[in-house]
């Protein structure tokens, strides 16, 4: 029997629960089956449709219809854990995004910061729309006011803005003081009043040798900047540090580091 994910309205959200623990690849290889079954076929009804259920997809249309969905979507549980740990290392297995094509034709694809998942033909049955796979269970999905929030079944997921980066927007953006000065980090990898530099990128992938329990920050005067420094968020001050080596293997890779020196130190002002 067809799956399907169904978009409705006037749906309260029900809870959800955060976990905070450190992946593993037997994880991710967990992590993955439920995502591939969370997502092998999914129907989705557009904002201004009510509830209901669709058994038989047989009149399909596929036209080249634009998705009002469109973009990336991550499970809400990933952002809680994320702003209660204040650390990407650790909110690492708690992900997973669905990406929605603009149009019907193309693909919609899920993944995790670490794999990339499955592929899903988009298709239209009247006001329905379908992400078509395998057969599993049918799971309901509603479309919240204000078009920013997806629940799917127990699962709720928020639209990811475009150019953003999750632990930029939710954990970096904003001003602080540093020394006597005023710093600002935007969130899409912009920074001012940091000595010279003018970006920063940080690292969501801790999967894998080199990054021991440290949570990486990159730095730098250009776009896509390389310079590895370290972070950590303690209340309501950002403390940047280096990074020292304790591990190479024969290429000079680094196998485990750790944090060094403290390089600046941020505290924030003017948040919520």
């Amino acid at each position: 029997m067809l799956n399907e994910w169904i978009i409705g309205e006037n749906t309260n959200i029900g809870e959800i629960h955060s976990t905070s623990t450190n992946p593993n690849f037997a994880y991710i290889l967990s992590a993955m089956r439920i995502l591939s079954l969370l997502l092998l076929t999914l129907v989705i009804a557009s904002c201004n449709n009510g509830n209901g259920n669709i058994k038989n997809a047989s009149s399909t249309i596929l036209t080249d219809t634009l998705l009002p969905f469109k973009g990336t979507w991550v499970i809400k549980r990933h952002i809680d854990t994320l702003l209660y740990t204040k650390s990407p290392s650790r909110s690492q297995g708690t992900e997973y995004f669905v990406y929605f094509p603009k149009s019907i034709n193309r693909l919609a694809n899920s993944y995790v910061y670490h794999e990339g998942g499955g592929q899903y033909t988009i298709v239209k049955h009247g006001p329905f729309y379908y992400i078509v796979g395998q057969e599993s269970d049918s799971t309901e999905v509603v479309m919240l006011t204000g078009g920013e929030t997806l629940k799917v079944g127990r699962d709720t997921l928020i639209k990811v803005p475009d150019g953003v980066g999750l632990a930029e927007k939710m954990l970096f953006a904003g001003q602080y003081k540093w020394n006597d000065k005023m710093v600002r980090f935007t969130p899409d990898g912009k920074v001012t009043g940091l000595d010279s530099l003018q970006y920063y990128s940080v690292q969501n992938d801790y999967i894998g040798p080199g990054y021991g329990s440290v949570d990486i920050v990159f730095l730098g005067t250009q776009k896509d900047p390389r310079t590895i420094s370290c972070f950590e968020f303690i209340g309501d001050t950002l403390f940047i540090y280096g990074v020292k080596c304790l591990e190479q293997d024969a290429d000079g890779t680094c196998m485990y580091m750790e944090k060094g020196g403290l390089n600046y130190k941020l505290v924030a002002f003017g948040r919520k």
